[in-house]
């Protein structure tokens, strides 16, 4: 897969990588972490596993050289090892970075050799807007941010027992056009004249009317309905703090609460 099918999430936990220690201020065997890789690009994933842990659980952060942090995450269990996904911000200067993780009670910590952060040319575009849309975005409506803050509250729900799937993901049509990518840098004109920048975080794939719509990996569905924005809407729970969200779809064939398989048909 690309690059952008890696900063997709395509892929998780194939460790066959290096080894970074860490310094720990502890005492007893140091923890060791291993990573997929140690470079990656702006928007990509960094994913790694804990081996000689001395606690159940860890936060882990993403830091710069000056120890400004840029993410940070828990780590969670996959298949009896503490593992853990960083996303890391599009707006992530390129340099060198650390991941240190310290134990709940944030006495001790350790840290990785650097890893580099690199550059990604993300797409721009202008996208015009007519009169019924440009209302719909910049009207107040209490629906609309009803609706937004019930998928943050999803969205920021991190849920330690939720391991559901932890292998390759698949694009969820078979068939489609890529119209926009992840992290395009967007300006949005409106009808009345004014504008507006936002970052595109999402895929978007176009596809007929009627076109099969499958899940990109095992998981739980934590939603299914219609929203203003992006109309039927699926989202499901993969591992702790991950999803995959649906946008924009014709028929939803599932039910929040059920359970579905890597290609199992959604809508």
């Amino acid at each position: 897969m690309s690059s952008r099918s890696q900063r997709l999430g395509i892929s998780f936990f194939v460790f066959f990588v290096s080894v970074f220690l860490f310094v720990s201020a502890g005492s007893g065997e140091l923890p060791v972490i291993t990573l997929m890789t140690d470079a990656i690009e702006q928007g990509g994933v960094i994913q790694g596993i804990i081996i000689s842990a001395n606690q159940p659980s860890y936060s882990m952060v993403l830091v710069d050289e000056e120890g400004n942090t840029w993410a940070s995450v828990d780590t969670f269990m996959y298949n009896d090892m503490l593992s853990f996904v960083i996303p890391v911000p599009c707006n992530t200067p390129a340099g060198n970075y650390h991941v240190k993780g310290s134990a709940k009670d944030a006495m001790h910590f350790f840290e990785s050799e650097p890893i580099q952060i690199q550059e990604f040319a993300f797409s721009s575009e202008e996208i015009y807007l007519d009169r019924a849309v440009t209302s719909l975005i910049r009207t107040q409506n209490p629906q609309r941010e009803q609706e937004a803050n019930a998928l943050w509250a999803i969205l920021n729900t991190v849920d330690h027992e939720a391991v559901y799937y932890g292998g390759a993901m698949r694009i969820p049509v078979d068939n489609y056009r890529l119209t926009g990518t992840f992290g395009d840098q967007r300006v949005f004109r409106y009808s009345d004249g004014t504008s507006s920048e936002s970052r595109h975080w999402g895929v978007d794939l176009a596809a007929p009317t009627g076109t099969p719509v499958f899940a990109s990996a095992a998981g739980r569905i934590v939603f299914a309905g219609e929203r203003l924005i992006t109309g039927n809407t699926i989202i499901i729970e993969h591992l702790p703090g991950v999803f995959t969200l649906f946008y924009h779809m014709d028929e939803l064939e599932i039910s929040v609460g059920e359970m579905v398989c890597l290609g199992q048909r959604v809508g």
